[in-house]
C-alpha cells in the first residue's frame, strides 16, 4: 500500500456549513466547537489533542499558544491560536472551570467528558473521534490533520513551513504528502 493512499481533506466550504451547524449553546457543543476548531487550525493529531492541559495553555497579549509535548518524533510543538480562536477557547474553559483560569491546577483537562460515567474526566483519542464524526461526518481525525495541511498549501504557505508545522523530518515525505492530498482533493471535488 502505497503511502498516504487514503490521505484525503475536508473542502473548506462543508467544514464551515457543519461547524455553523454545532449548537454551542451547550457545554458539549461549546467543547466540540472549539475542539474541532483547534484541531483544524493546528493540524494536531487526536493523541496531541486529548492530552492538552491547562498547564499547556499560555496567554500572551490576549492570545493562546498551546504546547503539545509528546508530538510526532517525541517533539514539543507550540501553536499560536488567533484571536478569535483564543478568545472561543478562553470562553469555553470558563464555562467549564468558571471564571478563575488562572487558579486552575497544570493537570486539569482542556477537552473534558460529558457522560455520566466520566464527567469532567479528559477525553481520549476514541472521543475525538466521534466527535469529529458527529459533526463532520469522518471518524478518521488525521482527516483534519490533511485538511489543515491542504488549506496551508492553498493559502500559499510553503512546503518547508507545512512540513515545520506538522513536525516531519523530511521535506520529500512532506512534498508526498501534499501531492497525495491535492490528486485525492481533485478526485472528492469532481465527484462532489
Amino acid at each position: 500500500v502505497q503511502k498516504y493512499s487514503q490521505a484525503h481533506a475536508l473542502s473548506p466550504q462543508l467544514v464551515r456549513d457543519k461547524l455553523k451547524g454545532i449548537d454551542r449553546s451547550t457545554p458539549r457543543g461549546c467543547r466540540d466547537y472549539v475542539l474541532l476548531q483547534v484541531a483544524l487550525n493546528t493540524g494536531r493529531s487526536a493523541h496531541e489533542l486529548a492530552s492538552l492541559a491547562w498547564g499547556c495553555v499560555h496567554i500572551e497579549n490576549e492570545l493562546v499558544i498551546l504546547t503539545f509535548e509528546r508530538c510526532k518524533g517525541g517533539k514539543t510543538m507550540q501553536d499560536i491560536l488567533d484571536a478569535r480562536l483564543s478568545k472561543v477557547l478562553l470562553a469555553y474553559l470558563r464555562t467549564i472551570y468558571g471564571e478563575r483560569l488562572d487558579i486552575l491546577s497544570a493537570h486539569r483537562p482542556i477537552w473534558v467528558s460529558f457522560s455520566d460515567r466520566t464527567y469532567g474526566q479528559a477525553i481520549g483519542s476514541q472521543t475525538i473521534a466521534d466527535i469529529s464524526e458527529r459533526h463532520l461526518g469522518v471518524s478518521k481525525v488525521h482527516t483534519l490533520r490533511h485538511t489543515f495541511a491542504l488549506t496551508m498549501e492553498e493559502l500559499g504557505a510553503h512546503t518547508s513551513s507545512i512540513q515545520e508545522r506538522l513536525g516531519y523530518e523530511s521535506l520529500a515525505a512532506t512534498s508526498g504528502y501534499l501531492t497525495k492530498l491535492k490528486k485525492a482533493h481533485a478526485l472528492y471535488a469532481t465527484h462532489a
